[in-house]
């Protein structure tokens, strides 16, 4: 079920028929270029669940009757739809139907139980983005080292999900979940939670002494702290854009992302400029930390911190560099392959650096010269998309390599640091125990663990929640023909 509005582009005046199914979350941006002189028509749609009414909100250009349109194109803010077409029909019928709507596709490409998730998780990035100048507070905060302001402003809060707050310990364990949290929907369940009992098996099975020299290390020139503020902004910027991003983390989660038609389908809730800084912002971060990454890989490989595969030595590496810095990086090892920082990456920063690209908002494509070799390249805005929520991702899981390495901070001695319960969910009687106390499993957390009160364990479930669209206030123009050319097109009867 669609509704249709027209937009009339305030420069040239061209209509833009635009297509946009209802959905689930309560508002979407809308960012497409108008196909006649390319200025950026802004809005949003509006899916009111609670009033059941779906509408467009104007931007920057004027919401006009049903009329005779140049071009039609379509959007949403959960999924990858049809990009911006010229209206070619020579009478100009003001409702003729157009290709069908990716959302048959959309419907298709996951399994149900991830479809739901991503859903539920759309829906709650949006109201956390929206609200999050308030939920920033907590993590200020905790950066600003004042955690006696988090045990009194926080302390029920905390106490819903698992957390007492009677320690600082507890305090940075909460922090550190609520960040997890807010940021998790960008990976599969099973696949966070995997690849959150890997790390966690990895860490505590390296040399104990040798990952203390590199804390050591670390820590004396407080590398720890300022990457761990840095790579909180990146989290804190990347809510903060979601919204732009939410289609392209969907595509993530398909079966088969390489069989989208990215040539005629994109994204209609950002532009390249709503994107480039981050995607920039978020590489160099990456690369700057990545020492932190390599420097576990030189232990669990090599012995030390400071053994390179190379003549290089850590200070060395530092001194690399940015672009430089991720070449080091081998995808054959644990933690540099979890990380996934792809150098390809570089290229693209490199041109927006030196401003020496050329987009087309219409096509939604960005041509640019790789630097060094002159070699011309051709990208989709989909792909920057995805680009940039793989980045997140990175910086994801960095946030995680450096929350194990902070928990050996603040182990004391062999004293058990309660964990998560999917930590212990692996957990054997006489292997080591997921804490990191060094004990064995059922001389320390077990027991304890199966007592452990973590109540927040999925976002709030509302992807059987969209409204009857047939109730909205504006009467939606749906195309009959869509279900059957899709059909036919499938050859199904």
């Amino acid at each position: 079920m669609t509704v249709n509005y027209f937009l009339k582009c305030p420069v040239c005046g061209s209509v833009t028929r635009m297509r946009t199914p209802a959905g689930y979350m309560f508002s979407t941006p809308v960012r497409i270029h108008c196909g006649n002189c390319s200025t950026l028509l802004t809005g949003e749609f509006i899916s009111d669940n609670t009033k059941i009414k779906a509408y467009y909100k104007s931007g920057n250009c004027e919401e006009v009757e049903q009329q005779a349109y140049q071009y039609f194109g379509e959007a949403s803010g959960e999924m990858i739809c049809n990009k911006l077409e010229t209206n070619l029909s020579s009478n100009f019928e003001p409702m003729a139907p157009f290709k069908p709507s990716p959302v048959f596709d959309f419907m298709t490409s996951m399994d149900f139980d991830v479809r739901d998730d991503f859903i539920d998780y759309a829906c709650y990035t949006h109201d956390l983005s929206k609200n999050f100048d308030s939920e920033q507070i907590k993590y200020n905060l905790f950066l600003n080292n004042n955690l006696e302001l988090i045990r009194e402003r926080y302390k029920y809060e905390a106490q819903k999900v698992g957390y007492k707050l009677d320690s600082d310990i507890e305090i940075f364990r909460f922090i550190y979940y609520s960040l997890f949290f807010d940021c998790g929907g960008i990976f599969k369940k099973k696949e966070i939670h995997n690849m959150t009992i890997q790390i966690n098996e990895h860490i505590r099975h390296l040399n104990f002494t040798k990952l203390q020299d590199f804390i050591t290390e670390l820590s004396s020139i407080n590398r720890i702290e300022i990457a761990q503020r840095k790579l909180f902004e990146i989290m804190f910027a990347y809510i903060k854009i979601s919204q732009n991003l939410i289609p392209a983390i969907g595509v993530n989660f398909y079966n088969d992302p390489t069989s989208i038609d990215k040539e005629n389908l994109g994204i209609s809730t950002c532009t390249f400029e709503d994107i480039k800084t981050f995607y920039q912002d978020v590489f160099e971060t990456l690369a700057e930390f990545s020492d932190i990454v390599i420097g576990l890989d030189n232990i669990e490989n090599r012995g030390a911190y400071n053994n390179f595969k190379t003549k290089l030595d850590m200070q060395k590496f530092r001194n690399q560099k940015k672009g430089n810095k991720i070449t080091f990086l081998d995808c054959t090892e644990f933690f540099s392959k979890t990380f996934k920082l792809s150098s390809t990456s570089n290229e693209l920063r490199n041109a927006i650096g030196h401003n020496d690209f050329e987009y087309d908002g219409v096509k939604q494509e960005l041509k640019y010269t790789v630097q060094n070799s002159g070699k011309a390249k051709n990208v989709y805005l989909l792909d920057i998309a995805i680009e940039c929520v793989n980045l997140t991702r990175s910086a994801y899981i960095l946030i995680m390599f450096l929350y194990q390495i902070k928990r050996y901070i603040n182990l004391k001695g062999n004293a058990s640091l309660p964990m998560h319960p999917l930590l212990y969910s692996r957990a054997k009687n006489q292997s080591h125990c997921p804490c990191g106390s060094g004990k064995k499993y059922n001389r320390c957390c077990k027991g304890f663990d199966s007592k452990l009160n973590y109540n927040k364990t999925g976002y709030p479930h509302k992807a059987n929640t969209m409204m009857d669209i047939k109730n909205t206030s504006k009467t939606p123009f749906v195309d009959k023909s869509f279900l059957k050319n899709y059909r036919n097109n499938l050859n199904i009867k």
